[in-house]
């Protein structure tokens, strides 16, 4: 189960080396710890996308601008892309009992276009 931290969670301003690093790290250890929103499987569906397209973006992709709040929900966003494909994520906790690990969720996606 994911547990969104709260704002002022010492996840919410993570440098986006940091951060970039950070997904890596999830990818290597724990890919069983990537979760995608509704809007985001709608989007893949929409952009013709499928999981490993989004899994290539997180494993090489960039993240180009420091993280910043979603007004609606006051999450700490990231977008990370190549230059074909943007990914914007949240890190969540996973909790399982007693134990909490590092969690990314999916939140939108979308093919860049061409030029």
């Amino acid at each position: 189960m994911f547990a969104d931290p709260g704002q002022g969670d010492v996840m919410d301003q993570i440098l986006k080396n940091d951060a970039e690093n950070l997904v890596r790290q999830v990818i290597s250890t724990n890919p069983g710890l990537i979760g995608w929103s509704k809007h985001c499987r709608a989007e893949m569906l929409k952009d013709h996308l499928i999981a490993n397209d989004l899994l290539n973006v997180l494993r090489s992709g960039k993240i180009r601008r420091r993280g910043q709040i979603q007004g609606e929900t006051n999450d700490f966003i990231y977008r990370i892309e190549t230059a074909k494909i943007a990914v914007v994520f949240k890190f969540v906790e996973f909790v399982r009992g007693n134990d909490s690990d590092l969690g990314i969720k999916l939140i939108t996606c979308w093919r860049k276009s061409p030029g």
